[in-house]
């Protein structure tokens, strides 16, 4: 299946998230209807990515999809993706853009804590759990996400805890910190970096 045109209303949700972020997307829309529009990130993090992939033609669960990027690349590389979005208006734009692109992989619109099956070769976690430090509820339901995923391998993208985002958190951890709870909580034997994206370090865990 080829492109289709992009929707009006799906073209007025992503202007007016570039409205709202400096004038940029988040990532590029692999679509000629938004081709030329400018991004806060390229693919830098699925060029470190790449190189460690395992279980060719497995299962991935993307955990905070946002618009899906990571799903596209890697439905690209024959992997079934489980993408998980837990906001309805970013759920709404990442279907619409697979959608258009003719993209097959599945989008669940909800709380990856409300998951029954975490059973998957790969797990994307970037730039998401220390979203879950920030609270002791979000922290405890982080723990418990943890000690029920069965996967084989995840990637894991560490927060700066400097960052203004983590001021009043419940829980904040360095880096090593973070990973190494991450590894002991889910029971990942061995943990890697693969590589950084500005000061966010990138970890490969199995």
């Amino acid at each position: 299946m080829g492109f289709q045109p992009a929707p009006d209303e799906l073209k007025r949700r992503v202007r007016a998230f570039m409205e709202k972020n400096r004038g940029k997307l988040y990532h590029s829309i692999p679509h000629p209807d938004f081709a030329d529009l400018p991004v806060a990130h390229g693919n830098e993090r699925f060029d470190i990515l790449r190189p460690h992939l395992d279980h060719p033609g497995g299962t991935v669960l993307d955990i905070g999809t946002h618009w899906g990027q990571f799903a596209h690349w890697l439905e690209d590389l024959g992997y079934r993706v489980t993408a998980v979005e837990h906001s309805p208006n970013f759920a709404y734009i990442a279907r619409g853009i697979r959608d258009i692109c003719g993209k097959k992989f599945e989008i669940l619109e909800t709380s990856v804590f409300k998951l029954e099956d975490l059973s998957y070769d790969i797990v994307l976690a970037l730039n998401i759990f220390h979203h879950f430090l920030k609270t002791e509820i979000g922290f405890n339901d982080l723990v418990a996400l943890l000690h029920r995923m069965k996967a084989k391998t995840m990637f894991f993208q560490a927060h700066v805890p400097t960052e203004k985002q983590m001021e009043g958190a419940y829980r904040n951890m360095e880096q090593d910190e973070f990973v190494a709870f991450v590894a002991k909580e889910g029971g990942f034997k061995s943990v890697e970096e693969i590589g950084q994206d500005g000061k966010r370090r990138i970890f490969k865990l199995c």
